[in-house]
C-alpha cells in the first residue's frame, strides 16, 4: 500500500500521477507499505541532520524499514516540496 501524508502546510501536489507510479514501483518490487511524507525545509534538515550528519535540507531522504520479517511498513520517503520543485527548476 501507498500512503501520502502532508507534514506542511506547503503547496500540495497532484496525487493521482503520483499514487499510479508509485503503486506500480511498491508492486514491482513486491514492497509492504510505504508511506510518503511531505514536509518543509525545517524537517528534513532535522532528518537529514539526524540520520546522515548533513545540516542543510534535501529533496528528498528515504528510509529502507525492512527487517528480517516481510510483515510491516518497507519505508518512508520524506520529500521537500521546496527543495524538489527548485531541483527540478535546476534540472
Amino acid at each position: 500500500m501507498l500512503e501520502f501524508v502532508w507534514g506542511t502546510e506547503g503547496p500540495k501536489v497532484e496525487l493521482e500521477g503520483l499514487r499510479e507510479v508509485g503503486g506500480m514501483i511498491v508492486e514491482k518490487y513486491g514492497l509492504g507499505d510505504v508511506t510518503v511524507i511531505f514536509v518543509d525545509d525545517a524537517r528534513i534538515t532535522k532528518l537529514n541532520r539526524e540520520f546522515l550528519g548533513r545540516d542543510f535540507p534535501t529533496d528528498v531522504l528515504a528510509f529502507d524499514l525492512r527487517d528480517p520479517s516481510p510483515e510491516g511498513p518497507s519505508g518512508e520517503v520524506y520529500v521537500c516540496l521546496e527543495r524538489a520543485e527548485e531541483q527540478a527548476q535546476e534540472f
